[in-house]
């Protein structure tokens, strides 16, 4: 049943992935020149799969090596590529060896028939390689190895044996740091590890490779099999860095070259840990700069792979000549439509794309240019790939991220500080009134966050898990506090926008709801006697280190909140928010931090939150 049901949603998702490529004619294919390419940016550390709260489960670096590999080996090799694929996993143990050659048997006899002209042989020699696969599977043969080679076979009947190799990048746009504990523990190699088995061929530098510190990059391009490129960051000034950080690279396919340079949002300096000695410079000069060194080398066909925002991306594609595509990140933009052409200065179309987040989706762009080194635009293609439960994982990457997974296990165990008092989670008082751990909760925030301007920050009590007892404190203890993974965002809100916020907070405080905040940077007042919409009573903005002053409706704060509510959650609505900042540090981390610094760690209620009706 559960193969029958993965059939089923796999035959439908290679449909909406529409990976056949049908090729033109002869004299056409070698007056243009086509590449494809695949991307990801932000992922964050989201190397295992997520669920995020009302949706299905998305994500997942197996998954993404499954995509890879079906577009490296299968699409361009057709049976041959399949073929290679059960040759590595009877050697890693997927499969095993008599069934394997087996397999590779019929392969072969699939190919002779092929050679011969004899198309519809061939298809029935494919059915009973499928269901070979289907008798064996879960015995001879792991049932995730089994689930790719279903997939992979689907697809090869879908093209009908229609194949044609096409020269493949696969490009990050920055931002693999921070976000899970994979990175807390790490520290990125877990993430340079699978992008090396990935074949990843450049990635660009994004903010948080600084979060933890420029030692810690550079442990990280030591480790990577590719490139990571930034052209407008300066790092000559420092010695840990110097000379590790590209400003672009160039490869070769079939003669064609292709030339890829980096850029880095100008806020870097403000967003991370940047350390000394690194210079900022402007990116459309740089970008200016580029295109003219690689022209200089008569390169025509230029990608800009950067880290500056998607509205960022635009304005470059709309203000420099030369460039042909540009993939983005930073901004975490689902691009719709994929890709998005914008006309450069030159009057040249440059395609412009980026792939949301977190791996949840792989960005698959299939380029065309013509003898000059031009888009054509209406055979450039793409698309983003959903990485749903429909894709299987890719064994040898599960395997491999088990272990990963067994040494955070014993790493939670680590203790980070202590608490001199009884931190109180409990699920009915978070929900309904002022705790002290709630309160610590938004103090770690506000002290994470306290260099971008925040000043309030806010905690719904949906989001607290768990008590901490007073004594050692665990990263297990933190992690069962707050175990959803939440990461801040900054944002700016008038009062009014605040006023409405608790007031949502304490609409259901009769019912135990989560939607009820814990806060800092400011104190309320509310009466759960009246109706829901009118029981906030007074806010003042303030801590016990500045005094309290009521709210100004019309004013501007900026505040920290969890992307969770920030998004609408618990029905919170920060749709006028501006100066948003999706920071990627995880509140957890923030708690952890606080407790490092501040041990041991003694909280008590201050009156931040009273109801009048008690």
């Amino acid at each position: 049943m559960k193969i029958r049901k993965f059939l089923k949603t796999s035959v439908i998702s290679l449909l909406t992935f529409s990976f056949i490529f049908l090729y033109t004619p002869i004299a056409q294919a070698q007056e243009d020149f086509k590449l494809s390419i695949l991307h990801t940016n932000d992922t964050h550390a989201y190397l295992e799969s997520f669920t995020p709260s009302g949706e299905v489960n998305q994500g997942g670096i197996a998954r993404r090596m499954t995509i890879v590999t079906l577009i490296r080996t299968i699409e361009d090799e057709g049976v041959e590529g399949l073929s290679k694929l059960i040759d590595s996993y009877v050697e890693n143990g997927s499969i095993s060896k008599g069934v394997g050659n087996s397999l590779t048997k019929k392969l072969d006899e699939i190919l002779k028939q092929i050679n011969k002209g004899k198309i519809e042989v061939a298809n029935n020699l494919l059915n009973a390689l499928y269901n070979e696969v289907l008798a064996q599977y879960g015995k001879h043969i792991n049932s995730d190895a089994g689930d790719v080679l279903i997939f992979a076979i689907n697809y090869i009947e879908e093209a009908q044996f229609e194949y044609g190799e096409m020269p493949l990048l696969i490009l990050d746009a920055g931002d693999v740091f921070q976000g899970t504990l994979y990175f807390n523990y790490f520290k990125g190699l877990a993430d340079g590890e699978f992008m090396n088995d990935i074949g990843y061929d450049a990635m660009a530098v994004g903010n948080h490779e600084f979060d933890a510190g420029q030692e810690v990059l550079a442990d990280f391009i030591d480790y990577v099999n590719f490139p990571l490129l930034s052209a407008n960051l300066d790092f000559s000034e420092t010695p840990i860095l110097d000379g590790k950080v590209d400003p672009y690279a160039v490869f070769e396919f079939n003669g064609e070259q292709v030339g890829v340079f980096g850029l880095t949002t100008e806020d870097v300096a403000i967003l991370s840990n940047i350390g000394e000695g690194i210079i900022v410079n402007e990116i459309i000069p740089t970008a200016e700069e580029m295109v003219s060194i690689l022209e200089g080398e008569e390169i025509n066909k230029i990608i800009a792979l950067t880290h500056c925002g998607y509205e960022v991306d635009l304005m470059l594609a709309d203000s420099v000549s030369g460039i042909d595509v540009i993939v983005g990140g930073h901004s975490h933009t689902k691009v719709d439509p994929y890709p998005t052409f914008i006309t450069s200065p030159d009057g040249e179309p440059v395609a412009v794309v980026q792939a949301e987040d977190w791996g949840r989706y792989l960005g698959k762009l299939d380029l065309v240019f013509d003898d000059e080194g031009v888009l054509v635009t209406n055979e450039t293609e793409g698309e983003l790939i959903f990485l749903d439960e429909s894709i299987p994982d890719d064994p040898v990457t599960s395997a491999k991220l088990n272990e990963f997974a067994k040494a955070l296990e014993e790493w939670k165990t680590t203790i980070v500080g202590e608490a001199s008092v009884f931190l109180d989670g409990v699920r009915a008082n978070v929900r309904t009134m002022e705790t002290n751990l709630g309160n610590l909760i938004c103090d770690a925030t506000l002290e994470r966050v306290e260099s971008d301007g925040v000043e309030i920050a806010f905690q719904n009590g949906g989001g607290i898990r768990a008590s901490i007892n007073q004594g050692d404190v665990s990263i297990g203890d933190i992690i069962s506090v707050l175990p959803f993974g939440n990461m801040i965002v900054n944002c700016d809100v008038t009062g009014q926008v605040i006023w409405d916020a608790l007031e949502n907070g304490v609409s259901r405080v009769e019912y135990v709801d989560g939607r009820f905040l814990q806060v800092g940077g400011l104190r309320y007042k509310f009466d759960s006697s009246k109706p829901a919409g009118s029981r906030i009573v007074s806010v003042d903005i303030g801590n016990t280190d500045i005094e309290f002053v009521p709210i100004d409706l019309t004013a501007t704060y900026r505040i920290a909140i969890n992307e969770f509510n920030f998004g609408g959650g618990d029905g919170f609505d920060f749709t006028s928010a501006t100066d948003v900042t999706e920071t990627g540090l995880l509140l957890s981390d923030a708690l952890i931090d606080y407790f490092k610094a501040h041990s041991p760690v003694y909280v008590e209620i201050e009156g931040r939150i009273i109801n009048i009706a008690q």
